[in-house]
């Protein structure tokens, strides 16, 4: 499943990765929990190609209908994005198909593709969004808190509870669909979290951002971003979630990940 096309079963569900675009990621985002003498060593081994990443959705078709673990950007990052839309239109599925998008966190390359301008882009999708998160970034006083380069997904959820009202449901740690289990993965934003999905077949566990890098992090799982909410907890999380990938030899993917593979 390393690229668009590929459609994998796993128990009830069908899940296909749709590259919504690839970001070209700034070095200076970049970040190391051994300190800036641990991150200069990494810089003067790290490629341009090292920090070409997809922005990931993915396509679930099962007993519940058409959903969409993340959404992309949408138009908001440009022409270079947005791409998911096309994928979809081109499988037969308007924007009025999708029965739901289920959120691994509320940031913009997960989140913006929700909306048409003030409006949502689906019309029946009701929107699930972990309820850390949710209720994180729609606390006044936790926006108040926040540094300034660091509201964008207080913004994000404004919007998005605008455009879908009710329609916004919170979830929490367990099976969400028939065969999806959400997995708390905090640190990158405060209820960041994945989904595993599971059948005869195996299990496949959508890491949403617990990696940014496959190659950099499964190496050295301390290499962090700016983007991070909490990079001590981020770095935590990366560590025991490959640990239980590779004890449990599960297939992974994730919003930047995209490949089916084992890190």
């Amino acid at each position: 499943m390393s690229q668009t096309g590929t459609v994998r079963r796993f128990g009830p569900n069908e899940v296909e990765v749709l590259i919504d675009g690839i970001f070209d990621v700034p070095r200076g985002v970049l970040r190391h929990g051994g300190g800036d003498a641990a991150l200069a060593r990494l810089l003067e081994g790290v490629r341009d190609e090292d920090l070409r990443i997809p922005v990931n959705a993915f396509l679930l078709r099962g007993p519940e209908g058409v959903s969409l673990i993340d959404a992309g950007c949408g138009t908001a990052w440009g022409e270079a994005f947005g791409r998911l839309r096309d994928l979809l239109r081109e499988r037969g599925m308007g924007p009025e198909a999708v029965d739901r998008v289920i959120l691994t966190h509320v940031h913009s390359d997960h989140a913006l593709g929700l909306l048409e301008g003030e409006g949502a882009y689906f019309p029946r999708a009701e929107v699930w969004v972990p309820a850390v998160d949710w209720q994180h970034f729609r606390d006044p006083a936790a926006r108040e808190a926040a540094p300034d380069g660091k509201r964008g997904a207080f913004d994000i959820a404004a919007q998005v509870g605008r455009a879908y009202g009710d329609r916004v449901r919170e979830i929490g740690a367990g099976e969400v669909l028939p065969g999806v289990t959400l997995v708390p993965m905090p640190g990158h934003s405060p209820g960041h979290s994945g989904y595993r999905l599971e059948g005869p077949e195996g299990v496949l566990l959508i890491l949403g951002d617990t990696l940014h890098f496959a190659g950099l992090q499964g190496r050295d799982p301390a290499v962090r971003t700016e983007w991070d909410f909490d990079g001590d907890a981020a770095e935590r999380t990366r560590r025991e979630v490959l640990r239980q990938v590779r004890e449990n030899g599960w297939l992974v993917v994730g919003g930047h990940v995209a490949g089916l593979d084992s890190p």
